[in-house]
């Protein structure tokens, strides 16, 4: 009883989720046949993700996450979907098997609140380059600049990195002696979703670090219809990850909307740079001691514009991630509490 306390309290401390909702009625299938079905979804999920060596656009991107965090929503839901067409609700879920969903989902939110700091700590330092608003009578100083340059480093320094163990994208095996055909068929379905979002989620967290060793090191459930095309997918941006490491490109972040802002941050800095050597002496504002019509004063017009297009995408991204990043946060608490509320007054909880 104390575990299913604990669980129950620590949900309810990150979100508090309200009753009611719509019941929907599903048309019975065999087990096998609607598993067929969930499984042939995540393969061709996972294939829509990866990268094509051909595209130009083949590096992931925050809007590629956004795709990807928008296929882990539908996982969930087709998870959900699946476990009516078989008739097997968590009412009929033995204590193991509940024990392993709740791991599951602490593991996932842990992973998900990661992603929602790294996002939270981009949207801070992207703030003070919007500061000047259009009219340049407030530039981004550069102090702020190199603060932003410096953002990979914090990553390491100020957000935690929940590790995944090995063991991470196991089921554990501790059916029943004789499971039914719907616990075998639903506990095959959990393992994609579990390996799928693991997989996923802490693809996303390597991208915002550029740990690519860590990604690496990631096994991937052999023996399921999905398993070539995670392992391809994970193999296709360690890859790209490699490559860009080699051309030094991206200031240790790998997605690509990120890349275009440092980019344009750099010949911000460059230009301080070079005002430096020809006698400026650094006053706070990037365009102080330029004449409105200068030259100089175009370029840093121009310098500007372009890099607050760039932070303008960034920002549409960060803002859509963070939106996919809340419902599947929202979905797996949700879900984790109405199987609380159901199980802890079962026999095996006592």
């Amino acid at each position: 009883m104390n575990r299913i306390e604990e669980g129950r309290s620590w949900l309810s401390k990150h979100l508090k989720i309200g009753g009611g909702g719509h019941h929907h009625h599903h048309k019975l299938k065999q087990p096998s046949s609607s598993l067929q079905t969930y499984e042939s979804s995540l393969s061709n999920g996972l294939s829509r993700l990866i990268p094509s060596a051909e595209s130009q656009s083949s590096e992931p991107s925050l809007a590629w996450a956004h795709e990807a965090m928008a296929f882990l929503i539908s996982a969930h839901r087709g998870l959900q979907t699946f476990s009516a067409e078989i008739n097997y609700p968590f009412e009929k879920w033995s204590s193991c098997l509940t024990d392993e969903y709740l791991a599951d989902t602490l593991s996932l939110l842990d992973l998900l609140n990661s992603t929602s700091r790294k996002l939270s700590l981009i949207s801070q330092h992207r703030l003070p380059l919007l500061l000047y608003a259009g009219s340049f009578s407030r530039s981004p100083t550069d102090k702020e600049l190199q603060e932003w340059m410096g953002l990979p480093t914090k990553f390491a320094a100020a957000v935690a990195e929940p590790e995944i163990q090995e063991e991470g994208c196991e089921i554990t095996s501790c059916m029943a002696s004789k499971p039914s055909e719907e616990e075998k068929a639903f506990r095959r379905a959990m393992e994609g979703a579990k390996s799928v979002n693991l997989f996923i989620m802490k693809i996303l967290d390597c991208c915002f670090s550029g740990h690519v060793e860590s990604m690496l090191e990631m096994k991937a459930p052999s023996g399921h219809v999905w398993s070539a095309n995670l392992m391809n997918l994970q193999m296709r941006i360690c890859e790209e990850m490699l490559n860009r490491r080699t051309r030094k490109e991206g200031g240790g972040l790998f997605f690509q909307e990120v890349v275009d802002v440092n980019e344009r941050v750099g010949l911000l800095l460059s230009y301080i740079s070079s005002r430096e050597k020809e006698g400026y002496e650094g006053s706070q504002e990037v365009g102080d001691d330029c004449d409105e019509g200068s030259d100089e004063m175009l370029l840093l017009k121009i310098l500007i514009e372009d890099m607050n297009e760039k932070v303008e995408v960034l920002g549409k991204c960060l803002d859509d991630l963070e939106v996919d990043a809340d419902t599947l946060f929202n979905m797996n608490v949700k879900g984790a509490l109405k199987t609380l509320d159901q199980v802890s007054t079962l026999p095996f909880f006592l």
